[in-house]
């Protein structure tokens, strides 16, 4: 049978599009800087770690713990713990991504923020925050800030106990 002249187009536009899909994706020059299976018994976070993870401040004071291969947060943990992406390596004019996902079993309070990317202990990138700040009562809100304690709050506000992705990007 003849292929009528819409469908030709239609094909036209399904391998134009898919070329230029394997192009961008050939273009695409990324690299994994650290993946983090999170594996780690139960404990600890430094200890179970083998110091992969340390802290950077607060060391001892309301320690990061590890349970069921998750860490979990609380308002009394107040060291801060890091990571080395690869020692010795300076990102800079580089496009950086993190993602992980959260789950939160309890509100945060006003602007907290709970995670971020360092190029030491002290200049923060991509700090993330929670908070129930214009949120329904009952629920809570992520924002982010590049090295504020302001963040830019998404206006959406998100249940408890459920799992969300967490997608980010520093420049």
């Amino acid at each position: 049978p003849q292929t009528s002249e819409a469908e030709t187009n239609i094909m036209k536009k399904l391998i134009g599009s898919s070329l230029a899909v394997i192009a961008l994706a050939l273009s695409v020059n990324a690299t994994v800087v650290l993946n983090e299976p999170f594996t780690y018994s139960d404990g600890t976070l430094t200890s179970v770690s083998s110091g992969a993870w340390f802290a950077h401040s607060g060391a001892g004071s309301g320690p990061v713990q590890v349970s069921g291969k998750k860490i979990i947060l609380n308002t009394a943990n107040a060291e801060d713990v890091s990571r080395a992406l690869n020692p010795g390596t300076v990102y800079s004019n580089q496009t950086l991504y993190g993602s992980f996902t959260i789950n939160f079993s309890a509100l945060p309070a006003q602007n907290t923020y709970f995670a971020h990317l360092s190029k030491d202990a002290t200049t923060f990138r991509a700090k993330l925050f929670s908070t129930i700040s214009n949120s329904t009562a009952g629920f809570f809100r992520l924002g982010i800030a590049n090295s504020a304690n302001t963040p830019i709050v998404i206006g959406s506000d998100l249940s408890l106990n459920t799992d969300y992705k967490l997608v980010f990007r520093v420049i």
